[in-house]
This record gives structure tokens, C-alpha cells and sequence, in this order.
């Protein structure tokens, strides 16, 4: 395979930046934000679990999966649990998952209604 063309590069640009509208409106509009935290079955170097934020929809479709579980057991929790959780130095990449509730946080009321400071 070759290299893309400008015009294919600005096509799948394109594309990205729509999905990721979608979603950014999806996570807006959610009734429910919770997190995952998944214990990895052999601790990474910089931690021993992970957190991520998700919608109920979302959690939903993680669940249902094939793959759930293949890095190690999971259970949900709370979104506030996810936040303390992830402030921890045994988490693993606890920077991008704050930076992700945070995001949540901007642009969610459930989230927002939360009042959480972190």
C-alpha cells in the first residue's frame, strides 16, 4: 500500500472529527457517568489497577464484550470512587483518567451535580 492523499487524509480527518462530536455529545446528554476499574492480573510499572469513566451505555457495551476481563477482573463503581481512586499513586495512567473526568465534569450535568473538587 502506498501513501494517502491529501484528499484521503482530509476524508478520514473528517470522519474522526465527526465521531468524536457524536461522542462528546453523547457523553453530554448521559443520565449516568460511573467508572470501571479494572485490577490487572500482573501490575504494570506505574500501577496496579486502571480507571476509566464511562456512560451506562457504555459500561453496558464494555460488559458485553469478548475481550472484558482479559487484563484482569473489573467492577464497576461510582464516579466519585473512580476520581479518589485514580488520584492514587498505584494507579495506573491516574493523570489521563482525571483528565477524562474532568472533561466529563465540563460537559455533564449528572457529573457536574456531583460537585466534585478534584
Amino acid at each position: 500500500m502506498g501513501r494517502l492523499t491529501p484528499e484521503q487524509h482530509a476524508k478520514i480527518a473528517a470522519h474522526f472529527a465527526e465521531q468524536a462530536k457524536q461522542r462528546e455529545a453523547e457523553h453530554a446528554a448521559a443520565p449516568e457517568v460511573v467508572a470501571i476499574k479494572i485490577t490487572y492480573k500482573e501490575p504494570a510499572p506505574d500501577g496496579t489497577f486502571e480507571i476509566l469513566f464511562m456512560t451506562r451505555a457504555e459500561v453496558n457495551e464494555y460488559k458485553a464484550r469478548p475481550s472484558a476481563g482479559a487484563f484482569g477482573p473489573f467492577e464497576e463503581i461510582s464516579f466519585a470512587e473512580g476520581v479518589a481512586l485514580a488520584q492514587r499513586n498505584d494507579c495506573c495512567g491516574g493523570y489521563y483518567a482525571l483528565k477524562e473526568a474532568r472533561r466529563f465534569q465540563k460537559i455533564n450535568p449528572y457529573v457536574q451535580a456531583l460537585k466534585l473538587a478534584f
